[in-house]
């Protein structure tokens, strides 16, 4: 009998594995629904890649590989001004201003149950991006038809945030696409770590607050709201 090769574990998933190995405390164990998640090949970002693009460059076109969906928020389309100054940081209010949504309506058509609000149609104007690959959308979908319920909502919403800064000058692009990225990154990983264990690590939870304070400065500074 010939064993079909294991399929590779995500970069995300291997952070996420690697500290809570570190966090005191041993991890229940996972049931088979959720290990079947975490094998699956998801959320990978460019930021993975082993080569990296160029700086400057920008997808060409809405799709990739066939099944990638490119997301996307207009830059005139994002406001924090709903996110307090002070404080413990709201992430669900900051995550609600950048999230972005498919950018064509036939996208829409397909995953349904993912993007409910207006589609942002490429432009040309600068812009929030992240490309969601295949794999990406077949587990949201699977989490969002599995009765994951509220559970489930933050991954989602977590995968929807952008990783990059397009339409404009290289070296806007340049400071603000890794913060988004470091952000989006942080932000999957927490929720991810509290929905494979239900509870919440101190460490993925001040990470998450570091990456916000730094998109909330970067972001703040590029639309002018001070």
């Amino acid at each position: 009998m010939t064993l079909e090769p294991r399929r590779p574990v995500p970069a995300d998933m291997l952070l996420v594995r690697e500290r809570r190995r570190r966090i005191a405390g041993t991890p229940r164990e996972l049931g088979a629904a959720e290990a079947t998640l975490i094998s699956e090949e998801i959320f990978v970002s460019d930021e993975d890649q082993l080569i990296e693009p160029e700086p400057g460059d920008e997808p060409s076109s809405l799709t990739g590989a066939s099944g990638d969906v490119l997301l996307r928020r207009p830059m005139a389309h994002v406001s924090l001004a709903q996110v307090s100054w002070s404080g413990p940081i709201d992430h669900d209010t900051l995550q609600d201003a950048i999230v972005c949504s498919a950018a064509d309506t036939r996208d829409m058509g397909v995953h349904t149950s993912l993007f409910l609000e207006p589609p942002f149609p490429r432009d040309g104007s600068a812009a929030l991006e992240v490309t969601l690959r295949a794999n990406d959308l077949k587990v949201m979908s699977s989490l969002a038809a599995a009765g994951a319920g509220l559970h489930a909502t933050p991954i989602i919403r977590a995968a929807r945030l952008p990783d990059r800064l397009t339409g404009t000058e290289a070296a806007t692009r340049q400071v603000v696409s890794p913060v988004l990225g470091a952000y989006r990154r942080s932000s999957l990983e927490y929720a991810w770590q509290k929905l494979l264990s239900r509870t919440e690590s101190a460490q993925l939870h001040r990470e998450r607050d570091e990456a916000a304070v730094a998109v909330l400065s970067t972001l703040r500074a590029l639309l002018g709201e001070r």
